[in-house]
């Protein structure tokens, strides 16, 4: 594939490097941050329905 400016395919696979590092620092910091909300509210997962049936917070990302 041609590119449009000569630069571009020398950038590419920084640029495609640098959007998959964000993507998981990303992910990272929402799995973080379930984990602090979950040891937060640990009584309160403990005494959910979804709790008693095995469900944890990090189901839901």
């Amino acid at each position: 594939m041609a590119s449009a400016w000569p630069g571009d395919a020398a950038r590419l696979p920084r640029l495609i490097r640098h959007g998959a590092e964000s993507r998981k620092r990303k992910s990272n910091a929402q799995i973080w941050g379930v984990r602090f909300v979950a040891t937060q509210h640990s009584t309160l997962e403990r005494l959910s329905p979804l709790a008693a049936l095995g469900f944890t917070g990090d189901m839901f990302l």
